[in-house]
């Protein structure tokens, strides 16, 4: 989709919400990742030769609900691996997103979405993964939000690599999320990591 058009269905999609959410900046994000985003973490999932740990949740912001499913998972290279939530600063990490959207969007024009909230020594961030493979920074509004991958079309599932390396001693959490041709944008339950020194 190009730019422009991107530009005016996020306009349009912005205009559509409630005006509590335009009195908010409509922002995606801080209150979408939970209150509880440090939490204990818990290391849990199959190994990654099975299928990415679906989500448990998954949302949609504006429209109607889509019934899509998400997978996201992470792993490391140390030992056997299996999927998990805590690992260390030495860890080779990879985190996987997969998505099969819903029927009705599949076939047209979309866009998929990588985001992730980072709290590196009491300091948050939020990054997204643009079509080039690296992480902005984003100020959590749609408008900020850019594409980790444009499809043309949606097919009936898709999978990413979201990030393959090192991550710093923090609370992470990671989502995935997609977005058709005018229709709204459609996301899944962040998952947290936890790396420890």
């Amino acid at each position: 989709m190009n730019i422009c058009i991107r530009k005016i269905l996020l306009l349009l999609f912005v205009l559509g919400l409630s005006s509590q959410a335009m009195a908010i900046g409509l922002v995606w994000g801080e209150g979408n990742w939970g209150d509880d985003w440090a939490a204990e973490i818990q290391v849990s999932g199959p190994p990654p030769e099975g299928p990415v740990p679906e989500a448990v949740k998954v949302n949609t912001l504006g429209g109607s609900p889509r019934a899509a499913d998400f997978g996201l998972g992470a792993y490391s290279n140390n030992g056997s691996p299996a999927y998990g939530n805590a690992f260390t600063a030495g860890d080779f990490v990879t985190i996987i997103g997969e998505v099969t959207p819903d029927p009705i969007d599949v076939g047209t024009n979309g866009e998929l979405y990588a985001a992730f909230l980072s709290v590196i020594g009491g300091k948050a961030s939020f990054s997204f993964l643009n079509e080039d493979g690296n992480f902005e920074a984003w100020d959590t509004t749609i408008g900020g939000l850019g594409p980790a991958l444009i499809t043309t079309p949606l097919d009936t599932s898709h999978q990413v690599t979201i990030f393959e390396g090192n991550l710093q001693a923090g609370v992470y959490k990671f989502t995935f999320a997609y977005m058709a041709d005018g229709g709204p944008l459609v996301y899944m339950k962040p998952i947290t990591l936890s790396v420890s020194d």
